[in-house]
């Protein structure tokens, strides 16, 4: 299914290392102290604030926490933020040099070669960043075969890139994503797309409010950081169960969430919508609802 998009950029598609540069840049200018390779052993409250001993020996000593280490994230556990017993979305990735057969102006999504899994890519200038997923049979991504015929889809036949293999920490219900002077953020937080395996756009919302409300804290507008997962889950959470909702009725019956979905000529429309935040989740599955009284009323 090809659909036109309509505005002047309906998403950015943006190099993840220069993306990285920038905000680690922004934070420099902004007064932020990058201590590198840094190793932390143990974190302990002491007269109510925290005590952070690494393995360089130095003991440092914080305000707030903030966890964002993220989909391997062994400190959200220990706080007991989010999900007792996290869910993973299997991904690999790679970047191919040239464009294959993807037009520099679109973007592809296939959510038929991967069995409960999708595939995707991306044009950069004169590259294509490739990416598959799966939520239900991590195994699937282990089958070269299948792997190769994607990639062959998009116009490649060059196979000598290594893929780089992930496992994404998805949103899994609604959870407390903070404690008394402590909040996770991005994928330490479990709020990775539980359709589309995305994390960018929930790392960098979390941890815009993240820094709101602790700056509030330190101003005394408010005395703990409560309000936080209060609206991480309603700005964020709202839209994810009903994405984890639809993703469990398309990835186990593909057939009725093709026909329900991308059989449409809006669906490729309604990714870009969800990508950029246009729409939610929510907002789609109404929609979908809406039809469905309708054609059962007729």
């Amino acid at each position: 299914m090809t659909a036109d998009l309509t505005g002047e950029s309906p998403f950015w598609i943006i190099k993840r290392e220069k993306l990285d540069q920038l905000l680690l840049n922004e934070s420099l200018n902004n007064g932020v102290q990058i201590i590198r390779p840094l190793l932390i052993e143990k974190i302990i409250k002491k007269n109510d604030k925290w005590e952070i001993t690494c393995n360089n020996k130095i003991k440092y000593i914080s305000e707030f926490l903030v966890i964002a280490d993220g989909s391997q994230s062994e400190w959200a556990g220990y706080f007991n933020l989010g999900p007792r017993k996290p869910k993973f979305a299997n991904t690999i990735s790679l970047r191919l040099k040239g464009l294959g057969e993807i037009p520099r102006d679109a973007v592809r999504f296939e959510f038929g070669f991967i069995k409960y899994g999708f595939a995707w890519a991306f044009p950069l200038r004169e590259s294509l960043n490739i990416g598959l997923g799966t939520f239900i049979n991590n195994g699937l991504l282990e089958n070269q075969a299948i792997n190769k015929k994607v990639i062959r889809s998009f116009g490649f036949d060059d196979f000598s890139n290594t893929p780089i293999s992930k496992k994404l920490r998805i949103w899994n219900g609604f959870h407390s994503i903070n404690g008394d002077k402590v909040l996770a953020v991005g994928d330490a937080a479990s709020l990775c797309d539980p359709f589309l395996a995305e994390g960018i756009r929930p790392s960098l919302i979390s941890s815009f409010y993240a820094a709101g409300y602790i700056d509030q804290c330190l101003s005394g507008k408010v005395d703990d950081l409560n309000f936080y997962t209060k609206k991480i889950n309603n700005i964020w959470g709202r839209s994810m169960a009903w994405g984890r909702r639809i993703a469990q009725v398309f990835y186990r019956f593909p057939r009725t969430g093709y026909q329900l979905g991308i059989k449409r000529k809006t669906a490729p429309k309604r990714i870009a919508q969800i990508l950029s935040g246009e729409m939610s989740y929510e907002d789609i599955a109404k929609r979908v609802i809406r039809r469905l009284l309708t054609k059962s009323g007729s």
